[in-house]
């Protein structure tokens, strides 16, 4: 999952197994590695690829298929309603699994309206 995962974050930046691992300075054959899944990355080099995708570490492993940026951007869509913006004017607060949350709620909501 994870050499998945990688490959795909990788490419939709555009950059190369090369371009990418010398930001990490790490050789390519290292990084390669990785995406082939024939060597696993240690806990700080795996954090360091989720910051650097601004997604989580769970989402990289594959325990849950939903990065940070789609939470972010479907959270902003559901809150164009005034009424939601002044009830959570504070989003940066809220933790993801928070967002998650409210984000099923208003769909229900909408759903069933």
């Amino acid at each position: 999952m994870l050499k998945n995962k990688l490959r795909m974050l990788r490419e939709k930046t555009g950059l190369t197994q090369k371009e990418f691992a010398s930001k990490f300075n790490m050789s390519d054959a290292r990084y390669n590695h990785y995406e082939t899944g024939k060597r696993e990355p240690d806990y700080d080099t795996l954090k360091s690829f989720a910051d650097f995708f601004e997604v989580s570490t769970d989402f990289l492993l594959g325990r849950t298929d939903i990065d940070n940026s789609t939470i972010d951007e479907e959270f902003s869509e559901l809150l164009n309603d005034p009424e939601l913006l002044v009830a959570f004017k504070d989003i940066s607060s809220l933790s993801e699994n928070d967002k998650k949350e409210i984000i099923n709620f208003i769909k229900f909501k909408k759903n069933n309206n």
